[in-house]
């Protein structure tokens, strides 16, 4: 308001407030000169409200003590009883940032346009590749609509993650009408890509993530990660140079998937020692995308060390 009024009142305030700080916290040398009170005119009242409130939204600020924080302190992350974070105690944007989430979906809406080029093509085995890739786009979709940061297409996400995992399960045969369904979602993702709003009713949070993926599909995208994209791409600190951003890719998207399967109620969720496994294998990745922005090849082969590990370690413990 004070930038809206005339400019002889404000070198009066200015005066004012200059001459209160003088008199009640600083030791001056002599007694503060009070400027003459002002003449107000009709024109400087106009600048202000007879009474503020009118003007105010919103609920009340909390004015409690300080002595009331000290009594209830934020909180922050908890620990299960076996000492194992909580599957939502990170953040989306810790895991994987706004850009890789949109490429990644890409990528597997690109995927699909061979699969649904043609009946036979979907009924001869495509129908599989569309489950696959339907199956991660639903997770990416999820995680769309929950991220903490800048993301692209968020205000679809939620309700394209349902129909994505729904497209997904009926892949599960090369069933007229789900090629249809999944046809339907590749069009849709290629207006999203394209820069086209879907506008679809909103959809509730999900609470239950085993009913967006199977499980296996991920964890054969995980592997597929292991094998086929970061192995090779670590062979050598040559290789890391000129393949740096696709291992940053990759190693986000590990550690995405590490956090999703910790997620309620895919088998064994709450299993402390899967969800340490799972952990461990997050951690891990995350500490890949670090070296590989780095282009830090020991550090780098060290971390995929430990995914690798990770991995080799649940898989005893749950597969026998």
């Amino acid at each position: 308001m004070l930038n809206n009024a005339p400019h002889h009142f404000r070198a009066t305030v200015t005066a004012a407030a200059l001459a209160a700080l003088c008199g009640v916290g600083l030791a001056c040398a002599e007694p503060a000169k009070r400027a003459k009170p002002p003449t107000w005119t009709p024109e400087d009242l106009d600048a202000f409200l007879d009474d503020a409130r009118q003007a105010l939204v919103g609920p009340r600020p909390d004015r409690r003590s300080p002595s009331d924080d000290k009594q209830a302190p934020l909180a922050g992350p908890q620990s299960s009883a076996a000492g194992q974070p909580p599957a939502g105690d990170v953040a989306w944007s810790q895991l994987i940032d706004g850009d890789t989430l949109a490429d990644e979906v890409k990528r597997l809406a690109a995927s699909l346009q061979e699969p649904l080029s043609s009946p036979a093509a979907f009924k001869s085995g495509g129908h599989q590749q569309c489950r696959s890739a339907l199956n991660l786009l639903a997770v990416l979709f999820a995680a769309i609509a929950e991220y903490d940061g800048d993301v692209r297409w968020q205000a679809d996400a939620a309700p394209l993650r349902d129909r994505l995992a729904r497209a997904a399960a009926n892949c599960k045969v090369a069933a007229d009408q789900a090629l249809a369904e999944a046809a339907q979602r590749m069009a849709e993702l290629d207006d999203l890509v394209r820069g086209q709003p879907l506008g679809l009713p909103p959809a509730p949070a999900v609470d239950d993530w085993s009913t967006l993926a199977d499980r296996s599909l991920l964890m054969e995208r995980m592997e597929q990660s292991l094998d086929e994209r970061l192995a090779p791409a670590l062979a050598t600190s040559r290789e890391l140079t000129r393949r740096a951003a696709d291992v940053a890719h990759e190693a986000q998207v590990l550690a995405l998937l590490a956090h999703v399967i910790q997620r309620e109620a895919f088998d064994n969720w709450d299993d402390p020692a899967f969800r340490q496994h799972a952990h461990n294998l997050q951690d891990a990745a995350t500490e890949l995308k670090r070296a590989a922005e780095e282009i830090d090849h020991p550090a780098a082969q060290a971390a995929l060390n430990r995914i690798e590990q990770s991995c080799a370690n649940c898989h005893a413990d749950f597969r026998g």
